[in-house]
């Protein structure tokens, strides 16, 4: 199996937090199971009352060896979404476009997007164009004998400035994930996540921050 992608380290601790846990917000999702997939969703805020729906269509078509994926998104902030990905061209690689149109802003990106994964590495490489000059994001994860290691960078060829830096380790057991991660060299972080039965899940998130000693 390939490790994970470098923004999947540490994400079964994070779901232990972030997920099921919103108090104030009614969440309602539907999704079809046809060739066509169609997903909706929506959710409101009783506190304030807000409301936010979305939509998503997507189309998949399997030939021969090839696998090519078209999704469509629309959300009530009338932000609109067009990906198109294909796998298969070559072993374990994977690419990806997409195109985002802020109706309300009227602001639009576009992404390149490419990934390739084996057994022992998982690399990515996402390139966006906001300007005429994009923001490069590269990641990689290597993985031995349980281990994981990855990095992350953000380059912005704008202002040929680096944005972020971000190393992490982790191990992997059976039942048991440990993670640790430096952002920046001033962020420092780390999780733990263990599997105790079937239902239930521990988790546990610290950090510390060498700015303010936080």
């Amino acid at each position: 199996m390939a490790p994970p992608s470098y923004s999947d380290l540490g994400k079964a601790a994070r779901d232990v937090f972030n997920t099921g846990y919103v108090f104030d917000v009614l969440k309602l999702d539907l999704k079809t199971n046809q060739n066509v997939e169609i997903k909706a969703g929506g959710t409101q805020h009783l506190v304030s009352g807000a409301v936010n729906a979305n939509l998503e269509t997507k189309y998949v078509i399997n030939k021969s060896k090839y696998l090519f994926t078209l999704v469509e998104k629309w959300n009530t902030n009338d932000v609109m979404t067009t990906e198109a990905s294909i796998s298969g061209l070559l072993p374990g690689v994977k690419l990806t476009t997409d195109g985002t149109f802020d109706r309300k802003k009227q602001t639009k990106a576009v992404r390149v997007k490419s990934e390739y994964k084996n057994d022992y590495v998982s690399l990515n490489l996402d390139t966006e164009f906001k300007a005429l000059k994009p923001v490069i994001n590269a990641s990689g994860v290597v993985a031995y004998n349980g281990w994981l290691g990855g990095f992350n960078v953000k380059y912005n060829t704008n202002d040929k400035s680096l944005q972020s830096n971000n190393l992490a380790l982790s191990y992997i057991a059976k039942q048991f994930v440990f993670t640790t991660t430096v952002n920046d060299n001033k962020l420092f972080g780390g999780s733990v996540f263990q599997k105790l039965s079937d239902q239930l899940d521990l988790g546990l998130q610290v950090s510390w921050s060498s700015e303010n000693n936080d």
